[in-house]
């Protein structure tokens, strides 16, 4: 049951369960734990135009880690140890001015507090990431469209902002990027919701085609 995909429900239960096993780690403290949800997770939670996500990419504030009992969830539910993980620190869309400009999402027993990232903030990330074989591309499409039947007025200004509040020494190199461009483009079109279907199924037949190179790459050198 390995690799279960996470759609808002089940992110809901599994973030329930973290805070659960929170409380007897932190018995008899007043503890609270903040995670604020970037990437997937955030747009699962806060979006409908895609339904689900296969891990959760989170900031934490836990000083002594969770990883005993992000692995607990894990065994409970038959999900990777890494279901809940902060490897995006390591990446270009990372920010220290993501805590600011997060929002609040729900309270998980009185513990375990949750925050994501909305709007022109995800917008800018997925602008840094900017990757064609995964879901960037599509995910500025989705929420942009979602925005738009919402009546939340996302404009070029808007994303100028955002990206000058979370990487304003990079501002300039975002700036003059295919990804930026591309999103920019977007705020001019009519028809989201089909190019963002079509994006998408770039993305997967480029996920594809990155799997099999690197399937047939480990074969060339003898890797299992």
């Amino acid at each position: 049951m390995q690799n279960q995909i996470i759609n808002r429900s089940f992110l809901d239960e599994l973030l329930d369960s973290l805070a659960i096993k929170c409380k007897k780690k932190f018995r008899g403290q007043q503890n609270h734990i903040e995670i604020i949800l970037v990437g997937g997770a955030s747009i699962v939670a806060n979006y409908d135009f895609r339904g689900s996500t296969l891990d959760a990419d989170a900031l934490m504030n836990v000083q002594e880690g969770l990883e005993k009992e992000i692995a607990e969830v894990a065994k409970e539910y038959g999900m990777p140890n890494q279901w809940l993980n902060s490897d995006f620190i390591k990446t270009r869309s990372y920010s220290t001015k993501l805590v600011q400009y997060s929002c609040y999402y729900k309270t998980f027993r009185n513990i375990l507090d949750v925050r994501t990232i909305q709007g022109e903030y995800l917008i800018a990330m997925k602008i840094v990431s900017g990757r064609d074989y995964k879901n960037d591309l599509s995910d500025i499409c989705g929420v942009l469209l979602e925005s738009r039947i919402n009546g939340i007025h996302i404009d070029e200004l808007t994303i100028r902002k955002a990206i000058h509040e979370l990487y304003e020494e990079r501002e300039n190199e975002i700036y003059a990027s295919q990804s930026y461009d591309f999103a920019v483009q977007l705020l001019l079109r009519d028809d989201l919701q089909e190019l963002m279907n079509s994006i998408r199924e770039t993305e997967l037949a480029n996920q594809n085609d990155l799997l099999a190179a690197i399937e047939n790459t480990q074969k060339e050198n003898g890797e299992d």
